[in-house]
């Protein structure tokens, strides 16, 4: 038997790079994306494969996968986790986090944060939903000046998002045209070079490559479907939710992220 949908925020605690493995262009490893939108994504059967592997680790396996039934299926079933909203730099606030009326609307609506015919329509000059006074600010990731304003229809979809990172940073999010989004994601999805020494601490012949990665802070949200008997997955991931591994780059600082049940924050 499947409970209703739960919808679940994830923070990225690290840098986080879930590669697809091979890439085209100048990135040998981009990270994956949605063949729809081509926004970037973290595919549900890693997120499901990473709890799995967490939980076993901690003797709570039995929360999700059937006792003494190595084969059998798990009892929760997880959605792709979608990017919400990116961190860049921002000389007025430090950082700001940049999303779209699409993205936004999408993670509301299927949250139950607000109706799926109410939609979100702020202009392609930028709005920042926030507690700021109307006015504008530069962000130089954009290099231009932003037009800002209040909106309080966004307030629960903002106190959610913000629950998941510091409360120092003081979340700013700024909505941008879903016609520039992906290309601006683009842009701000960070890169490294990556390198695999010999025995003699000399990179080996073709084992230097480029690969993407989400910035520490970036936020995604996923849609989980649990079965009976694995209820108690939900209890860890409320107030200040539960940290887990993603990926192979835990040991190098990458890949931990945080997850928590949307309406479980702890935030005053």
């Amino acid at each position: 038997m499947i409970s209703d949908n739960v919808v679940v925020l994830l923070v990225a605690e690290t840098p986080l790079s879930p590669s697809t493995g091979v890439g085209l262009g100048e990135v040998d490893r981009p990270v994956q994306r949605d063949p729809a939108t081509g926004l970037p994504v973290i595919r549900g059967s890693a997120v499901k494969g990473a709890l799995r592997h967490y939980l076993r680790s901690l003797g709570k396996e039995f929360l999700i996968s059937p006792v003494g039934e190595d084969n059998a299926p798990l009892r929760i079933s997880v959605g792709d986790a979608r990017l919400i909203a990116l961190p860049v730099p921002s000389n007025s606030e430090f950082m700001v986090w940049l999303t779209s009326p699409y993205l936004l609307g999408r993670f509301e609506a299927d949250s139950g944060l607000r109706r799926r015919d109410s939609g979100t329509s702020p202009d392609d000059g930028g709005v920042c939903y926030s507690s700021s006074e109307n006015g504008s600010m530069f962000v130089d990731f954009l290099n231009r000046v932003v037009r800002v304003k209040r909106c309080d229809d966004h307030a629960a979809a903002l106190k959610e998002l913000a629950c998941m990172i510091p409360e120092f940073l003081q979340m700013k999010l700024l909505v941008l045209g879903d016609r520039v989004i992906k290309e601006v994601y683009d842009l701000g999805l960070g890169r490294r070079v990556r390198a695999k020494l010999g025995e003699e601490k000399s990179v080996e012949k073709g084992k230097l490559w480029v690969e993407e990665y989400f910035p520490q802070y970036s936020l995604f949200y996923l849609n989980m479907f649990v079965m009976k008997g694995a209820e108690g997955i939900l209890s860890l991931m409320k107030g200040r939710g539960l940290l887990f591994p993603i990926g192979g780059s835990f040991t190098l600082g990458f890949g931990l992220v945080r997850a928590r049940i949307v309406g479980g924050c702890d935030h005053a």
